[in-house]
């Protein structure tokens, strides 16, 4: 038993600290400004980190060379942009800053996740293992514009501060004021619902298809939707028809929550779409996998050929019980309860060896090859421990006087007669296997 539980926490541990998540030691996350001096290029940063990072096998301070810039939540293709990162002298006292280019036909922070310069942070990848296998002409800025208004979609609140809160301010209603600015934190906007059907579309659709190029834009817009008065409650029936919100997930969303596979039994799952390729998410689930397995078998093997003791100390409590249930059980005309007690642990604790052993060394079948009997020793002591006295010893075939059939005992029906001997009990003649 104890053996079967530590081996359930080595496994437990391990889904645990499988995670899905890529780690990288070279990347920042960092806020971003306007490149007010005009000395930028298109498609050119500043960064300087306040710590030296690793950046093509070397420490420095300054990126330089080809990055990868991205706002999350990253949704749209365009959402991840290869730029190229350069020494300005001019911003040499700035740290931890990144600073964009102000060139282009836009700016090129709009392009990530509609961001801006008004607080907005971003992510720089540096690791030269994504950086060059990225591909720029998936990410397209196009992109990042919606193919829809606002009102197609969403209720607008068109309300203004001149006409709803400066009435309130001369009247000096401090209560109707703090009301209306925190009525826009009860709109229903639905971003964690329409970030799941948006993960469901790029696994089965692609991330280029048009339904799921338009959820994404809708997830966007409801993430901000509570500061640009928006709600989303009365055309939320449409959007669950346009994108199929009754379709199944990806198995790795599940995977990704934290539940093991004994938890999803028989759900349905997402099929990936054909032309698409393996999912990144589909390859990270297969590894976790691996590794988990590799963990077994190392666990397994570190306790190969171990044969666990039994301390004394705490057998002895055990083995003080067993003798008075047996002693109990002689002197009884029934079956006393703590004797059926106590023969039901064992019987557990010998089941629950023998299927783990079976487990380990894969067998159907573990009876012909182990011996519970040894494991009633260590527990309950050798044969006839538990009598108590050499007379009863020698007494291992006393059988119970035998009642008669048709006698009633102490007012009630009398029972077959029984055959049973007292003795210490064994699996293999209990019937417990």
């Amino acid at each position: 038993m104890l053996a079967a539980k530590l081996a359930w926490i080595a496994e437990d541990q391990v889904r645990q600290n499988v995670s899905f998540k890529l780690s990288s030691e070279q990347c920042r996350t960092a806020l971003v400004v306007a490149d007010h001096l005009g000395v930028l290029k298109e498609g050119e940063i500043f960064y300087q980190a306040s710590e030296p990072i690793v950046h093509q096998r070397r420490t420095s301070h300054v990126v330089l060379g080809d990055v990868l810039i991205t706002r999350p939540p990253a949704v749209q293709p365009c959402d991840v942009q290869k730029m190229r990162a350069v020494f300005c002298a001019e911003y040499a006292s700035v740290t931890d800053l990144i600073v964009m280019s102000s060139f282009g036909e836009r700016p090129a922070c709009s392009i990530l996740s509609g961001g801006d310069y008004d607080g907005d942070k971003l992510l720089l990848l540096t690791d030269p293992a994504i950086v060059s296998v990225f591909d720029p002409s998936k990410a397209d800025p196009k992109f990042a514009d919606p193919p829809f208004a606002d009102e197609d979609w969403f209720e607008v609140d068109k309300r203004r501060v001149a006409t709803t809160i400066t009435p309130l301010i001369e009247t000096k209603d401090s209560g109707a004021i703090a009301q209306q600015l925190i009525s826009g934190f009860y709109q229903d906007v639905k971003y964690g619902m329409l970030s799941k059907l948006h993960t469901k579309l790029a696994f089965t659709l692609g991330l280029q298809h048009p339904d799921t190029s338009t959820c994404g834009h809708l997830f966007a817009r409801a993430l901000d939707g509570r500061k640009q008065g928006l709600k989303l409650e009365a055309k939320w029936p449409d959007v669950q028809a346009r994108f199929r919100a009754s379709d199944p997930l990806p198995e790795w969303t599940y995977l990704e929550d934290g539940k093991i596979n004994a938890e999803l039994g028989t759900t349905k799952f997402a099929k990936r779409g054909k032309g698409l390729g393996r999912h990144v998410m589909d390859e990270l689930v297969a590894e976790g996998r691996s590794a988990l397995k590799r963990a077994k078998v190392t666990y397994h093997s570190r306790f190969e050929g171990w044969i666990a003791t039994v301390d004394d100390h705490i057998a002895s409590l055990w083995r003080s019980a067993w003798e008075t249930a047996c002693e109990r059980q002689q002197q009884s005309e029934g079956d006393d309860p703590l004797y059926a007690d106590l023969l039901r642990i064992l019987r557990h604790v010998q089941v629950s060896r023998l299927r783990l052993l079976a487990k380990r060394e894969g067998l159907a079948d573990v009876s012909s090859h182990y011996s519970p009997s040894s494991l009633t020793t260590r527990l309950c002591g050798p044969p006839g421990f538990a009598r108590g006295s050499a007379e009863r010893r020698r007494r291992r075939d006393f059988k119970r006087p035998v009642r008669h059939p048709n006698r009633p005992q102490n007012g009630r029906e009398a029972r077959p007669p029984s055959r049973r001997r007292i003795s210490s009990p064994s699996p293999k003649s209990s019937g417990a296997f």
